[in-house]
């Protein structure tokens, strides 16, 4: 707004004139309008004080009562709660609670609606149904936390990482089907050293190609049996003879038509016993820890097949090995705990936070569980204050809001609205204005016990 603050032009004379010192003016009061206003003010000012004013102090003092007439509060439970100018800082303490409610709730609404939005929950539902889907919801992401913190510290106790992600925890999840498919208690019950793997690898390897070999050419598949019962055939071999070769074979079922045919299945035999001994040197003696060892490569084979599949060089070295090492039950167990829910914020994470440690992600699910906890325990006891009336969050709102301003009183006066604030706010104006008033501390005292009812004319 622009002002306009340029003077009128006055005549030399008349500035002249204007500059002059005023002549003081002498108040006069008719006798009969000064003895009204003396018997006026006499009701709560000395009347032998007030006679002893001149007339130009009664017109002041009656002036200024006249316009505090005009502008006094009418109410008296306002009057009864802040009747004196040191009532003021209570006065002021209940506007700030006041305001202070509207701020918290305002905040409090949009950050309610804010979580509803976020969390799919419609607000025109009644409250406690959402306070009870957000309980449920708590629990669901709390028991995600959970398995996901679990793995990941499996991982990390296991050592197959020193930092566990939400891939690896999902590659630990997507192996799931080769673990199950294994033997992994046997697995784990005869433990084997890098170099006994290695070497058990190779026999097999050895073993599996002498087989192959053995069945194109001779139609006999000695990895159909078990080492121990091909033992005949063994013994049979050391004696060099053909007839104890032959015999051994034909409990097989398995004849040969000519003796090179048959030197050629016992060179072929030998490779594949030969195989299989390297392959029980390096497992062990025992049939349980033969089987246990195969059962270990074949799940090495498998998951590093998947690997390959999965393609994900972020991933471990040592997770991709976990069948190398000496936690694979515990490994398998926790990732068939880990439930569709944990997979999916896993899978819905991954792309933003491949290579973040978990624990960021399971910190960041118990912040979430909290606060959906909070929001269902604050809903659910607003429902209870307003006796569970409220049919949606805008009903329970106002029911809250109309519960709140109820506590915000001064006294006996409520404050409920803008309109009580500036209704306060005038008194406090018009309490500090009438302590300025020309007369002494008593009679200011006796104003203010009168509640400032003035016995004066309005105009004077």
């Amino acid at each position: 707004m622009e002002w306009k603050i340029a003077l009128p032009s006055q005549p030399p004379a008349e500035a002249e004139a204007q500059a002059v010192s005023p002549q003081p003016v002498e108040t006069f009061i008719p006798p009969s309008d000064r003895e009204l206003l003396v018997e006026r003010m006499s009701a709560w000012l000395d009347r032998d004080y007030v006679e002893t004013l001149t007339d130009a102090d009664v017109v002041v003092l009656a002036t200024a009562l006249s316009r505090l007439a005009k502008s006094r509060c009418a109410d008296d439970e306002l009057w009864r709660a802040v009747a004196s100018p040191e009532a003021i800082p209570l006065a002021e303490k209940a506007i700030s609670a006041y305001e202070s409610m509207l701020s918290d709730l305002e905040e409090r609404r949009r950050a309610d609606r804010a979580l509803m939005e976020g969390f799919g929950f419609d607000p025109a539902v009644p409250p406690g149904r959402n306070a009870r889907a957000a309980a449920d919801m708590a629990a669901r992401y709390g028991a995600i936390s959970t398995q996901i913190g679990d793995a990941a510290r499996a991982l990390l106790e296991c050592g197959v990482t020193d930092a566990p992600t939400p891939a690896d925890i999902l590659f630990l999840s997507d192996v799931l089907p080769s673990l199950l498919a294994a033997d992994v208690d046997l697995i784990e019950a005869h433990p084997a050293s890098a170099a006994e793997l290695a070497a058990a690898k190779d026999a097999l390897v050895s073993m599996d190609a002498a087989a192959v070999t053995m069945k194109t050419e001779t139609e006999f598949d000695p990895s159909a049996h078990a080492v121990e019962t091909l033992s005949g055939i063994r013994r049979a071999i050391a004696t060099r003879k053909a007839t104890d070769f032959l015999t051994a074979f034909s409990m097989f079922g398995v004849s040969f038509s000519g003796s090179e045919k048959a030197q050629k299945a016992s060179g072929l035999m030998k490779k594949y016993l030969m195989a299989a001994d390297a392959f029980a040197v390096a497992s062990g003696e025992t049939p349980k820890q033969r089987l246990a060892m195969k059962a270990r490569i074949d799940l090495d084979a498998s998951i590093a097949r998947r690997a390959v599949i999965l393609a994900d060089d972020r991933i471990s070295p040592k997770l991709k090995h976990i069948a190398r090492g000496e936690h694979v039950a515990r490994l398998t167990k926790l990732a068939n705990e880990l439930g569709s829910d944990a997979r999916r914020i896993v899978e819905d994470n991954l792309q933003t936070a491949r290579a973040t440690p978990a624990a960021g992600l399971v910190e960041h699910l118990d912040k979430v569980a909290g606060e959906l906890r909070d929001w269902s325990d604050r809903t659910s006891r607003d429902v209870n204050s307003v006796g569970g009336s409220a049919d949606s969050h805008q009903a329970l709102e106002e029911a809250i809001y109309d519960l709140r301003r109820e506590m915000t009183t001064l006294g006996g006066f409520s404050i409920s609205s803008a309109a009580d604030v500036d209704q306060v706010q005038r008194h406090i104006v018009w309490l500090r204005e009438a302590t300025l008033l020309p007369v002494s501390d008593d009679a200011l005292k006796a104003l203010f016990l009168r509640h400032g009812k003035v016995p004066l004319p309005i105009e004077l």
